[in-house]
């Protein structure tokens, strides 16, 4: 467990080459929005949502805001690569 806490993969956000959504829970005391609005600058391409209200299983606690928010970001990029493939 110790090692859960001192671990930081920061560096290998970078490395990560496929759209991302990051979605917070406005009162996650786990992970909070500033460290995911963190996560979200380190990502090359990173859009950030926060449910406000919301705390560290925001996807549980606001199962359809998130289920709408991941739905949406999904449809945008499958939308994104159908239109590079047709070019």
């Amino acid at each position: 467990m110790a090692s859960l806490v001192t671990l930081d993969l920061t560096d290998a956000l970078a490395n990560i080459t496929v759209p991302a959504l990051v979605i917070a829970g406005g009162v996650d005391r786990l992970t909070p929005p500033a460290t995911s609005r963190a996560i979200a600058r380190r990502l090359p391409d990173a859009r950030l949502e926060v449910l406000e209200g919301a705390g560290h299983c925001a996807m549980l606690e606001r199962h359809e805001d998130f289920d709408h928010l991941l739905g949406t970001f999904l449809a945008e990029v499958l939308a994104g690569e159908r239109a590079r493939a047709r070019a």
